[in-house]
């Protein structure tokens, strides 16, 4: 890697390395209770990928759709006059499929951690799936990986 190279400039491939692998996934059907309990055996976790049986990637539940079932009426309030009103989930959300959002923001090996940056900065998240060519979910990259490879960049070296 060249010196001079830019955070920014680097691909998600560059820092596979500092991929959260086997991140938490569900499949459509699963009860909402199992995914909050997914999403609480790794307190990194603030989404849950939903993939279909070949592990394709098909959507995702966010921390904040948790959040909202959970606390409906405060999000209305909150979300009232905004038009994220249209992402409060169905009170009687039943499954990963009533909460997830689909399609998912997701990244590809190839996409630059400036171009990751921008997505999540746009989505206000914090953590992003990772696929292959035919969208199966191959991990997970958060801002930590991101201010991981800053530092290694700014030692001097990216470690492999």
């Amino acid at each position: 890697m060249k010196p001079e190279m830019r955070l920014g400039e680097l691909k998600v491939k560059d820092i596979r390395h500092l991929l959260v692998e086997n991140p938490a996934s569900v499949s459509s059907d699963t009860s909402v209770r199992e995914v909050m309990e997914k999403m609480t055996e790794d307190l990194r976790t603030r989404q849950v990928c939903v993939v279909d049986d070949d592990n394709h990637l098909c959507g995702a539940v966010r921390m904040g759709s948790v959040v909202e079932l959970l606390f409906p009426l405060d999000a209305i309030l909150q979300l009232n006059d905004s038009p994220y009103v249209a992402y409060i989930p169905k009170i009687g959300a039943k499954t990963a499929a009533d909460l997830m959002i689909s399609p998912p923001i997701r990244v590809t090996e190839e996409t630059t951690l400036g171009q990751m940056a921008g997505l999540m900065m746009k989505e206000g998240i914090n953590e992003v799936p990772v696929v292959d060519e035919h969208e199966h979910l191959i991990g997970q990259v958060n801002m930590y990986e991101a201010i991981d490879a800053y530092l290694a960049i700014e030692r001097g070296h990216l470690a492999d």
